[in-house]
């Protein structure tokens, strides 16, 4: 293994293992269900009427129809990707390790400041995630910040327990996986939607990449075409939720 791969998956496993000490715990997959009324809160809307709520377990938008048994109004949905999935980049690719926290931890440098933000972009971006989940097309949807691309892709294969496969292609290695740049999310669409959120995207004139897929056991990451992680599943599983623990009772 060359020493520039190696010290890739060491700053995906140590920026993984200073997260828990900032995020909240992350939830599993898990079914959502409710029923939808017409406006005078008695009458349950028709079979195949196009819902979006909020899923508070998750913090996400869920999109689908009504249905579900025998109620016109009720609809039932589980939160969780499949295999074989598209993974897609909405925003630019490369971002910036100013003031990163790979920059911190990987090479004891405090340096730089945090990127800008582009309002207007940034609203662009969120105004494209939310019209695509509304319309159905977006399954998933994780936004790129602490840590980094590569450490968002790694939080999607936490909360989903799936893997991923795929690959990045830029000038950068360093800035692509662990840029902290703004107006950036992470979404997953089925293989039949992905022309739709490129439509969408073309009308919005926001850039998107695909940059994978989901797939069942191992988080896996190449770089042009070179990988530079592949990782079991359980392992990024375990570095994420045992971490903390295990830095605590070693001190």
């Amino acid at each position: 293994m060359s020493r520039r791969r190696t010290n890739v998956i060491l700053a995906i496993a140590i920026i993984m293992v200073i997260l828990p000490t900032y995020a909240q715990e992350i939830p599993t997959p898990h079914g959502v269900e409710g029923t939808v009324y017409m406006p005078d809160g008695v009458t349950q809307v028709p079979a195949g009427t196009s819902f979006s709520v909020n899923d508070t377990t998750s913090g996400d938008y869920i999109a689908g129809t009504t249905g579900a048994g025998p109620f016109s109004g009720a609809y039932s949905v589980v939160v969780d990707g499949d295999d074989g999935d598209i993974v897609v980049l909405l925003g630019e690719v490369q971002g910036s390790t100013e003031a990163s926290e790979y920059l911190r931890y990987i090479h004891d440098v405090k340096a730089g400041k945090p990127p800008k933000i582009n309002l207007l972009q940034e609203k662009k971006i969120q105004q494209l995630c939310l019209r695509a989940i509304r319309k159905g097309v977006v399954k998933s949807a994780h936004d790129v910040s602490l840590g980094g691309l590569a450490v968002a892709l790694a939080e999607c294969c936490v909360i989903g327990k799936k893997g991923f496969k795929g690959n990045i292609n830029c000038k950068n290695l360093d800035a692509a996986l662990f840029g902290e740049s703004p107006s950036r999310i992470v979404v997953s669409v089925s293989p039949k939607n992905v022309e739709t959120l490129k439509l969408l995207a073309e009308q919005m004139q926001i850039r998107i990449t695909v940059i994978g897929t989901v797939c069942e056991s191992r988080m896996t990451l190449a770089f042009n075409s070179s990988v530079v992680i592949d990782l079991p599943l359980d392992e990024v599983i375990d570095v994420y939720e045992n971490s903390l623990e295990r830095r605590i009772s070693a001190q």
